[in-house]
């Protein structure tokens, strides 16, 4: 079933919409964590193997199941814009790094490791980290397995 996203949370910026790859047992990991301690909803998690959620969203498949994507409504400062255009909310697209700094700053009990999110960043080590866990997890294949076998896709 397609997701419909509240128009209210688009505008307000409200909502933050993660796309993780649900083949992967650590990125299900996780979602499962951060669903957890998102005591106040504001993170949506979707996965990134449904075609028609990502279309709706203009969400990359292969961009989003390299890195986790996120997107976040931002209203648009009006410079000049027509009264339609300015009332349209901005599409912030994050990935990798930048998603789990923006979904830890949603979460009040994960703030205290923003900081750190920030400068790792900033520094470019946290690009690093996250791309050499990202490049070393297992994919499985749920629902494509026939019989006793299951293939496993190469990278």
């Amino acid at each position: 079933m397609p997701y419909e996203p509240n128009t209210a949370d688009q505008v307000q910026g409200n909502q933050l919409f993660v796309f993780y790859d649900n083949w992967c047992p650590l990125c299900a990991r996780t979602m499962r964590f951060y669903r957890k301690w998102d005591w106040f909803k504001r993170i949506n998690f979707m996965p990134a193997r449904e075609g028609e959620i990502l279309e709706q969203f203009q969400v990359n498949q292969e961009q989003a199941l390299k890195r986790m994507v996120a997107i976040k409504y931002s209203k648009k400062k009006n410079s000049g814009k027509t009264a339609d255009t300015a009332k349209r909310p901005e599409m912030l697209l994050f990935e990798g790094i930048d998603t789990i700094y923006h979904m830890s700053r949603q979460i009040p009990i994960l703030w205290v490791l923003v900081p750190f999110l920030y400068v790792s960043r900033i520094l470019g080590i946290g690009t690093c980290i996250y791309d050499w866990i990202a490049s070393s997890r297992k994919i499985i294949p749920i629902g494509q397995c026939e019989g006793d076998v299951c293939l496993i896709p190469k990278r």
